[in-house]
C-alpha cells in the first residue's frame, strides 16, 4: 500500500518479539482483526497494532481467485486488516463504519480477481434506504462508496480522506477532499445512488467496471398504469440512503409527469433516470425547491422509453429515516395546475386565511375537483370541492388552517392540494407546502388573538409579579421595539380601539 502514498503503521518495536509487524493465527469465527496497542509515536491520534488471522480460512463464503477460496480469502483478509493498521497510523479512533468501508475497498484494490466482498453486496442492494454511514453489516457492502471514489476520481481520494481525518470527522475530510472536484460528501453521494441502479442486466458499461457482477438494485414501488396518486414512500431513506420507485409505460402513451416531495425536516436530492432499453440510461437531476423539497420532471413519449426511475436521496448525513412523496399522471387535452397563493406561517390558536389558484390549462372546458388537507388535522375540516372552468378560466380559493394554541414556535405541519379533471380523471396536479406556527406580537397569553385579556397579562407581569408572556418574552414587544414596556399597553389599546395598525413585527 505503500505504493498508494499511505503512512505505513506504526511500529511497536520490539514488542511481540522484533521490529516486524505482527500477525497471528487464531481458530476463530470470522476472517481477522485488528487490534491496537499503543499510543504512536505522532501528536495526533494514532496507534501501533497488531493482526489476527483466522489459522486456515475453511468454510469461508466463496470467492473467484484462480488459487481456490482458501487463498484468496486468506489474500484479501490480509490487505483488509493491514489497511486497518494503515488507518491507525491516521485515526485509531475514526468512525467505524468508514473504517470498514475503506478495508473491505482495500481489498478489491490489492486483490482485484478474488472478489470476496462480493459476498456483501446484497446487504446493500437489498436496503439502499439503510445510512450510508450505518455501523452495522451493512457497512462491509457499503464498500463500493470508496470503489465510486477510485472511479469516478481516482484512488488518492480515498487516501485524502484519510489524511484528513487526522485532524477532522471523516465527514468534513470528505467534504475537504472533495471540493477541489467540485463535489461535496452529500452530493457525490446523490451521484453514487445513480450508479447503484445501472448494474447487473442494467449495466451501460459506463459505470462501476464491475458492475455487471453486482446485484441489481431493490426497487421500493413499481407502476406500469397511470395515474399514480400522491403517495408517501413505502420505505424512508436514513441520511446519505436512497430509494427507487419505477415507472414503466405499460399501455401508457404521451406525456408523463412525476412529482417529488421530501419530508420538510431532511434536505434531498433527486434524479431521474430515462431508459430507453434496459442498459441504456439518461440520467438526469431533478431541480427540488428547498423551502419544502418539491419537484417535477415530464417525460414526453413515455412510449419511447423501457423504463423510468425516480431516485430519491435523505442528503442530511447522520440523521434519522425520513419517507417523501410522490405522484405520476399522464397529460392530457385536459390539463389542471393550482398553486398555493401567499406565505404559510400562522399562529397558534389563531385562524390563517389562505388562498389556492386553480386554473384549467387545457384545450376544453372541465369539471374541476380539489381536495385540500393537512399531515396534522389544523385545517377543519378538510376540503373537497367541484366547480367549472371554462379553458383558460381561474378560480381562487380561500379556506383556513387553524394551529392549536400554545403550541411551540415553529412547529412544522404540511398543507397538501390536488385539482383533478373530471373530464379526464388522470389528470390532476398535486403540490404541497410547509405551515410552520410564528410568534405573534402582543399575544402575551399566547392564546392565538390579540386582546384586552393582553392588556392585563402584561400589567400584571410588569406592576404585580405576574407571569412573564408566553412563549417567549418578546411576545408582550407589541411595539417590536426590542423592550416591554408601558408602550406595548398603549399600542395593543390604540390597536384594539384607535384603529391603529397591529405590530409592526407580525407579518399578517
Amino acid at each position: 500500500m505503500t505504493n498508494l502514498q499511505y503512512m505505513a503503521p506504526p511500529s511497536d518495536g520490539a514488542v511481540g518479539g522484533d521490529s516486524r509487524y505482527d500477525i497471528y493465527f487464531e481458530d476463530m469465527g470470522y476472517y481477522g482483526y485488528t487490534a491496537a496497542e499503543s499510543y504512536g509515536p505522532n501528536p495526533w491520534n494514532d496507534a501501533t497494532s497488531y493482526i489476527v488471522l483466522h489459522r486456515n480460512f475453511i468454510g469461508f463464503p466463496p470467492n473467484t481467485d484462480p488459487d481456490g477460496d482458501q487463498a484468496g480469502a486468506a489474500k484479501v483478509t490480509v490487505a483488509h486488516e493491514f489497511f486497518h493498521a494503515v488507518q491507525f497510523a491516521y485515526d485509531v479512533g475514526e468512525d467505524g463504519w468508514w473504517m470498514e468501508v475503506s478495508s473491505t475497498w482495500m481489498e478489491d484494490v490489492v486483490y482485484d480477481t478474488v472478489n470476496d466482498n462480493y459476498n456483501y453486496l446484497p446487504d446493500f442492494f437489498s436496503s439502499p434506504q439503510t445510512a450510508l454511514t450505518d455501523g452495522s453489516y451493512h457497512c462491509y457492502a457499503s464498500f463500493i462508496w470508496d470503489k465510486y471514489l477510485q472511479e469516478r476520481f481516482d484512488t488518492s481520494v480515498v487516501r485524502k480522506i484519510w489524511e484528513g481525518c487526522i485532524y477532522t470527522t471523516v465527514t468534513q475530510a470528505t467534504n475537504d477532499s472533495l471540493a477541489p472536484l467540485g463535489y461535496s460528501f452529500a452530493g457525490g453521494v446523490a451521484e453514487f445512488t445513480t450508479w447503484n441502479y445501472i448494474t447487473s442486466t442494467r449495466n451501460d458499461g459506463l459505470h462501476f467496471s464491475e458492475a455487471v457482477s453486482y446485484p441489481a438494485m431493490t426497487i421500493a414501488a413499481a407502476y406500469s398504469s397511470y395515474p399514480v396518486s400522491l403517495r408517501n414512500s413505502s420505505v424512508s431513506p436514513a441520511g446519505l440512503g436512497s430509494a427507487y420507485i419505477h415507472f414503466s409505460p405499460g399501455a401508457a402513451t404521451g406525456r408523463l409527469n412525476i412529482t417529488f416531495d421530501g419530508s420538510d425536516s431532511r434536505t434531498w436530492a433527486a434524479y431521474i433516470v430515462k431508459s430507453s432499453a434496459v442498459n441504456n440510461h439518461n440520467i438526469e437531476s431533478l431541480t427540488l425547491i428547498p423551502s419544502g423539497w418539491t419537484g417535477e420532471a415530464t417525460i414526453e413519449n413515455i412510449e419511447n422509453y423501457y423504463s423510468i426511475a425516480l431516485v430519491a436521496i435523505n442528503t442530511t448525513a447522520n440523521s434519522a429515516a425520513a419517507p417523501f412523496a410522490y405522484s405520476a399522471q399522464i397529460q392530457s387535452d385536459y390539463a389542471v395546475t393550482g398553486g398555493l397563493m401567499g406565505d404559510t406561517v400562522g399562529y397558534g390558536g389563531a385562524v390563517r386565511p389562505l388562498s389556492y389558484l386553480v386554473q384549467n390549462t387545457g384545450m376544453l372546458d372541465d369539471i374541476i375537483n380539489v381536495t385540500i388537507y393537512d399531515s396534522l388535522g389544523w385545517l377543519v375540516p378538510p376540503m373537497d370541492t367541484s366547480f367549472s372552468l371554462i379553458a383558460g378560466e381561474t378560480q381562487t380559493l380561500g379556506y383556513n388552517v387553524t394551529p392549536p394554541a400554545g403550541l411551540p414556535l415553529n412547529t412544522r405541519n404540511k398543507i397538501y392540494l390536488q385539482c383533478q379533471s373530471l373530464g379526464d380523471a388522470s389528470v390532476f396536479d398535486t403540490t404541497s407546502a410547509p405551515f410552520r406556527t410564528i410568534l405573534q406580537y402582543g399575544d402575551a397569553d399566547f392564546n392565538g388573538v390579540i386582546n384586552i385579556l393582553d392588556v392585563s397579562y402584561i400589567l400584571n407581569f410588569l406592576y404585580r409579579g405576574g407571569p412573564v408572556p408566553e412563549p417567549v418574552l418578546a411576545a408582550g414587544d407589541m411595539n417590536c421595539n426590542g423592550a416591554m414596556n408601558i408602550l406595548d399597553v398603549s399600542a395593543i389599546i390604540n390597536h384594539l380601539y384607535r384603529g391603529a395598525i397591529g405590530s409592526p413585527c407580525n407579518p399578517f
